[in-house]
Formats: C-alpha cells, sequence, structure tokens
C-alpha cells in the first residue's frame, strides 16, 4: 500500500537503488578486511559486523528474518569486547519485535497450525488498522536503519 510519504521515483531509479547494495557490500568488506583483519576473534567479529551492518543498510527489502544474523554477532561483540553498545543493541532488537508483531498483525499468522480461521481475523484487523500498519511498518523499518547506521558508526570508531 503507497501512504503518500514519498513521491514515487523513475523506474529506473527503483533498479538502480535496488542494486546499490552490491558495491556497497563489497566496498565495506574490503574496508572492514583493512581495519580489523580476520587473524583474532575480535577482528573476525568486527568483520562480520561490518559486512552484516552494510547488507540491512544498503538492502532495498530486508525481512524481519535476517536481524538474527546481526542479534547473534552483536551478543558477542557487546558480551566481549564492547559493552558500551548494549544500549544499541537492545533498542535493535526491541524494534525489531514490535515490528515482527506489528508487521504479522500481533502474531496471529502463528495460529495457522492451531487456528486454520486465522486468515478471516486476519482480514477484518486489516479492515479495521491497515493504513496504521503501515505507517507503523515504514517507521519501524526506518528505526531499524538507523539504529544500524548507529552500529555501524561505532564500529568506524572503534579500535582496530
Amino acid at each position: 500500500m503507497y501512504l503518500g510519504i514519498m513521491q514515487p521515483l523513475a523506474p529506473s531509479l527503483y533498479s538502480i537503488l535496488g542494486l546499490l547494495w552490491i558495491p556497497a557490500l563489497l566496498v565495506m568488506t574490503v574496508w572492514a578486511f583493512r581495519r580489523f583483519r580476520v587473524e583474532t576473534d575480535y577482528g573476525l567479529v568486527q568483520t562480520m559486523l561490518v559486512v552484516t551492518l552494510a547488507f540491512l543498510i544498503f538492502k532495498s527489502r530486508v525481512t524481519e528474518q535476517y536481524s538474527i544474523y546481526l542479534f547473534a554477532l552483536s551478543a558477542i561483540d557487546v558480551a566481549l569486547w564492547n559493552p558500551k553498545r548494549r544500549s544499541t543493541l537492545l533498542a535493535t532488537m526491541a524494534v525489531a519485535l514490535i515490528y515482527l508483531i506489528v508487521n504479522n498483525y500481533f502474531l496471529i499468522r502463528f495460529l495457522s497450525p492451531i487456528y486454520p480461521n486465522f486468515t478471516q481475523v486476519e482480514s477484518e484487523l486489516y479492515q479495521w488498522i491497515g493504513p496504521v500498519r503501515y505507517a507503523a511498518d515504514f517507521l519501524l523499518g526506518s528505526m531499524f536503519t538507523i539504529l544500524n547506521i548507529r552500529y555501524l558508526v561505532a564500529l568506524f570508531k572503534a579500535r582496530a
């Protein structure tokens, strides 16, 4: 559903933006390898975090399932080397969880194995909160990206 928040772009521009993640990922991977090296556990985890964050930031469409990669690496990073990043990790996890709940109509879809009429309830919810849900998805997705940028900036500032 189109919310009218931004003006539509030219179709060719959508194609270019859809591929932007590839060169961004290549550049960030080279930078991370040079900056952190991968000979140590610290360097390997930091490099993997940079690559994961670059993917999540520059890919035009990312589903909430991809966040698990970030959370696993971030948990290691926070627990072992950078406890100051804990608030960013927890905020990112909270935003992803709220997005999951809102995007899946308050988890009604997960009832499908035990409640065959879940689609009827979901349809009724769509009629009631559809546009609000789309706006919430957009805002939560934007917050997720901003938090990922915050984490990436922290990695840029980190010691090698």
